[in-house]
């Protein structure tokens, strides 16, 4: 979702790349919540942050408080923000 929304705000102004502690599925739920709102994430797939390990990011960003204290080290990212925000998954329906 975080993704999905930033691509449609910043255009094509960053490089935008998302992923999870764990691999996972895109949930439907996620995409129509998203659809609602004008963003198409239907293309998208769940991603785990072992996909980026290595990779130079200029940013990264951690939005639970799970992912803060489990995601890698990013040698060389400029910045690291947190934004603490409930993870939609633990959600039912």
């Amino acid at each position: 979702m975080a993704e999905g929304l930033l691509r449609q705000l910043a255009g094509d102004r960053f490089d935008v790349f998302s992923a999870g502690i764990e691999a996972g599925s895109l949930r439907a739920e996620a995409v129509a919540a998203m659809k609602e709102i004008g963003v198409d994430i239907s293309t998208q797939r769940a991603k785990s942050v072992d996909e980026y390990a290595g990779q130079p990011f200029d940013v990264v960003v951690t939005t639970c408080e799970e992912a803060k204290e489990s995601c890698p080290l990013f040698p060389g990212a400029q910045r690291l923000l947190h934004w603490n925000v409930p993870d939609p998954a633990g959600v039912d329906g």
